[in-house]
């Protein structure tokens, strides 16, 4: 690729800065949802269930949590087709 003159580390340069912006708003992306899932906990699930209230580093952790435990692919089928 051409970025304006032929030295390879424009390119690298663009591509790096590319990738610090792009972690940089999933990061902020996923901070947002924390907070936002944080609000609704406190605001619904307490009232309804009588839960406790959540700060935003908890909710953040809960998330995560919840991220990894459903984005695991285990099946149970032990029905093998020969």
């Amino acid at each position: 690729m051409y970025y304006g003159n032929n030295d390879w580390k424009s390119g690298c340069l663009y591509a790096l800065i590319m990738l610090g912006v792009s972690v940089v708003i999933s990061l902020l992306f996923c901070l947002l949802f924390a907070y936002f899932a944080m609000v609704f906990w406190n605001y619904a699930v307490t009232t309804m269930f009588g839960l406790p209230c959540v700060d935003f580093w908890h909710m953040f952790a809960f998330l995560m949590l919840v991220r990894i435990m459903f984005s695991m692919n285990i099946s149970f089928n032990n029905n093998k087709k020969d």
